[in-house]
């Protein structure tokens, strides 16, 4: 078995044409972070927040399907939706306890495999995914809602 390193450089770059629009470059990919119009953007791409959950919707996706080939446990499709309440007064500057109380992870799953056996899968990735930990770290309540639906005949 590979050793995995201890740590992990991860990196982006990008160029800010405007005050609000950024062009990144992350893994050889291109993406566009704005702001919509009515906060001065010009809504060419997602904001940072609606990236910041995006990346815990990929997270989400990977880290299961790792984690379901290591249980064997079949997914056939899966799709991930990522609702989050920010405490706006950290906009502000004003002092809050946590910037995300909640974020809100619903993942509905087509799969042969019982409904039970999703949740040591889910145990684990909130262990171990990333994004997860990293918002579980700053206080941040996740809650996970899985929907296990077997596939049509």
């Amino acid at each position: 078995m590979a050793r995995v390193p201890l740590r992990l450089r991860i990196a982006s770059s990008g160029q800010c044409p405007t005050s609000t629009r950024s062009h990144i470059e992350a893994g050889g990919h291109p993406l566009v972070i704005d702001e919509p119009p009515e906060r001065g953007g010009s809504g060419q791409g997602a904001t940072p927040l609606e990236v910041l959950m995006s990346s815990l919707v990929g997270c989400t996706n990977i880290i299961s399907h790792r984690i379901a080939k290591q249980l064997d446990i079949d997914i056939d499709s899966m799709t991930v939706e990522v609702v989050a309440d920010l405490d706006t007064r950290v906009l502000s500057g004003e002092k809050t306890e946590v910037a995300f109380p909640e974020v809100r992870v619903d993942v509905n799953v087509v799969s042969g495999s019982a409904p039970e056996e999703f949740v040591a899968l889910r145990e684990r990735l909130e262990r171990t995914c990333p994004v997860s930990v990293l918002f579980i770290q700053a206080g941040t309540r996740i809650v996970h809602n899985w929907t296990v639906t077997p596939p049509a005949s």
